[in-house]
């Protein structure tokens, strides 16, 4: 058998088998049979030629897809009129936008208006946060006696 059997299989080779009937004759078939000895054959020779790199079922295969290629290619479709879109200038300009926040405000300075008599408030003819002054009237009380 040849060393490279796996190659000439894949390639679909069938090479000549050589065989030697002597024991101590050299591998060189040409030398064997000058002396006499037996070459035998292989008793199968080649009957047609095969190629050496495709084999036919591949052959049909590229055959096939190199004729779906050759088909006329589909129309493209129609081209579409571009849409229309609006266009703006920009320019720079300064914006003012108003701030507001949320809080709670106290005053710094705080009084305690008390009465120093006991009785039922009758007018009131001020108005909360406005300004006052010492000596103005602020409350008009009813005085209860006590009992």
């Amino acid at each position: 058998m040849s060393a490279n059997r796996p190659t000439e299989q894949l390639l679909g080779l069938r090479p000549y088998r050589i065989a030697i009937a002597s024991l101590g004759a050299p591998d060189d078939p040409t030398r064997a049979a000058a002396r006499g000895d037996a070459v035998l054959a292989d008793p199968q020779p080649l009957t047609r030629a095969r190629s050496r790199f495709v084999s036919p079922p591949l052959r049909y295969v590229v055959l096939a897809a190199a004729l779906a290629g050759c088909r006329e290619a589909s129309p493209a479709p129609p081209r579409q009129a571009p849409p229309e879109v609006s266009v703006v200038t920009v320019a720079s300009q300064t914006t003012e936008e108003p701030l507001e926040f949320e809080g709670q405000v106290r005053a710094s300075r705080t009084v305690q208006v008390r009465a120093q008599v006991a009785g039922v408030v009758t007018a009131r003819p001020f108005t909360e946060g406005a300004p006052v002054r010492a000596g103005d009237v602020l409350t008009t009380i009813d005085v209860v006696d006590p009992v």
